[in-house]
């Protein structure tokens, strides 16, 4: 049914997504700023949410769960608002941050995303660009979050060591609560791995 409150909910959010890279711009790299040559550790963990959000949000826009990957994006959103004032430098995971945020919601906001993306110091639009897609963090961890799915279908996330065997991928899906729900015992008939990203298990 109709709701006044949720027009509103959205307005403040669009509000707040203005803001917060308006507010942030000077302290922001350039959009061809060099990578930089070493990560702080707030940096680290701001690089593996940019990830784990993308893959988040991927997942959610394939099933059509439209209302979830804008959670997700919302929650990302508001740990770069946090992480803006907390990290020192040059702030270049930051723009990297607010640029993946502004790839995400540009087919749902594109004349606001447009807007930003050209603050931001493009000099093209924001459908002219590569999109960000999963894994395009640079930051290099020593762990990877891969989504685990039954039949395609996304059903849980798990951590593991970056480059871990089909193996160690399999044996840790398997313990999840999740993945013992959804098999009910039954014996896959193939388990497909793609390395540091996904594992689908096809019954």
């Amino acid at each position: 049914s109709w709701c006044d409150g949720r027009i509103e909910g959205a307005w403040r959010y669009c509000n707040f997504l203005w803001r917060l890279i308006i507010h942030t711009l000077p302290r922001l790299t350039g959009p061809t700023q060099s990578l930089p040559t070493a990560w702080s550790k707030e940096e680290r963990a701001l690089g593996e949410q940019i990830d784990r959000s993308l893959i988040a949000v991927a997942e959610n826009f394939e099933r059509l769960n439209i209302h979830k990957a804008i959670a997700v994006l919302r929650r990302l959103s508001h740990t770069l608002a946090n992480q803006s004032l907390a990290i020192s430098g040059d702030a270049w995971m930051i723009r990297f941050g607010l640029e993946t945020l502004l790839h995400q919601f540009a087919p749902i906001l594109p004349h606001l995303c447009e807007e930003l993306w050209l603050r931001l110091g493009h000099l093209s639009s924001i459908f002219d660009s590569p999109r960000i897609k999963m894994g395009a963090s640079p930051v290099d961890t020593d762990s990877v979050t891969i989504a685990v799915q039954v039949n395609g279908k996304h059903r849980g996330l798990m951590c593991l060591p970056h480059d871990a065997d089909h193996d160690t991928v399999w044996n840790a899906a398997a313990a999840l609560p999740a993945i013992l729900k959804h098999t009910r015992g039954l014996t896959p008939r193939r388990v497909i791995v793609v390395p540091n990203r996904i594992l689908n298990v096809v019954l």
